[in-house]
């Protein structure tokens, strides 16, 4: 068994973060790990290697799509202040 780093040095420093990351990790959800280490990793790809088996978006195809979904619900204006909402929270 190793002794503990003296207190104040960079090294019991490090130790004790890597004691919060592990009490931190043991709360989280195994799968939501997962997705954080799989996301992570794809952002260090060049975009193109990211978009690879990704279906490509269509703007024209949703706005109709969503076009046609609130001229044929019955609460079209809730949903089209929602969605006016959160599209200008995702411009910010």
């Amino acid at each position: 068994m190793t002794t503990p780093p003296p207190a104040g040095s960079r090294e019991a420093a490090i130790e004790e973060l890597k004691k919060q990351i592990a009490a931190q990790r043991a709360r989280l959800d195994p799968e939501v790990l997962k997705r954080a280490a799989k996301a992570a990793e794809l952002s260090q790809k060049p975009a193109a290697e990211r978009a690879a088996g990704l279906v490509p978006y269509d703007r024209a195809a949703a706005a109709e799509a969503v076009r046609l979904f609130l001229q044929n619900h019955p609460d079209a204006a809730h949903f089209e202040e929602e969605l006016i909402s959160l599209l200008r929270q995702q411009e910010q």
